[in-house]
């Protein structure tokens, strides 16, 4: 049998057809995926602070001065050649001096070092105990600068830092860190109280020994 259709249902038809298979399922054709934002940072995680070399020794200490590359104890002179004594301060855990910025150890078969390096001082606290320094080694970096620097507090009498912060190290927004850290380097000034002090790019901060919060001073 031939089924005749008008031309007016004919369009009817031709309009449905295109409806239906615009909604059809499309097979196994996966959508097209939506772009994804992506930022990438480089970082490398700080290396943990290392344990001072030392060992307990008499409280007071002899008075100490330094001359080149011979430290004077007392009466008694040890020759660090071919290091250089541009600093070194007595503590109850022993002697720390710095030699072209980096922080050595003196014990009894010579000189040690202690993995601290671009230096400019060191502190010790009244009592002998405590040891202050600004870490600029073993910080996190991001992408190519340099590491950011912390306040450190080591315990001498165990060779442990017991202290470290990084406020008033940063840089702040649209600063580069090693520029900064050129023009004005973090520096210490030396045990107030209970407190270390040290001169930062964002002020002269009291860190005190505790934990407690460090107090901007200027």
């Amino acid at each position: 049998m031939i089924l005749s259709m008008r031309p007016g249902s004919l369009t009817v038809a031709l309009v449905a057809a295109l409806a239906l298979s615009a909604c059809a399922p499309q097979g196994d054709e996966d959508p097209m995926p939506k772009p994804t934002a992506t930022r990438t940072v480089v970082t490398t995680a700080a290396v943990p602070l290392p344990r001072l070399p030392h060992h307990v020794v008499g409280w007071p200490a002899p008075p100490l001065t330094v001359d080149d590359n011979e430290i004077h104890v007392g009466s008694r002179t040890i020759d660090v050649s071919p290091l250089r004594a541009d600093m070194a301060v007595s503590t109850r855990g022993g002697i720390y001096f710095l030699n072209a910025g980096e922080l050595w150890f003196l014990d009894e078969h010579g000189a040690v070092g202690t993995g601290f390096a671009r230096m400019r001082r060191i502190a010790v606290s009244a009592d002998g105990r405590y040891l202050g320094l600004i870490d600029r080694t073993h910080g996190p970096v991001t992408d190519d600068g340099p590491h950011v620097a912390r306040v450190v507090v080591y315990d001498t009498t165990t060779g442990r830092p017991v202290l470290h912060s990084r406020v008033g190290m940063g840089a702040g927004p649209g600063r580069d860190l090693r520029q900064v850290y050129e023009a004005d380097p973090p520096t210490i000034i030396g045990f107030e109280g209970d407190a270390l002090v040290a001169a930062t790019p964002k002020g002269r901060y009291a860190y005190p020994i505790s934990g407690a919060a460090p107090r901007l001073q200027q």
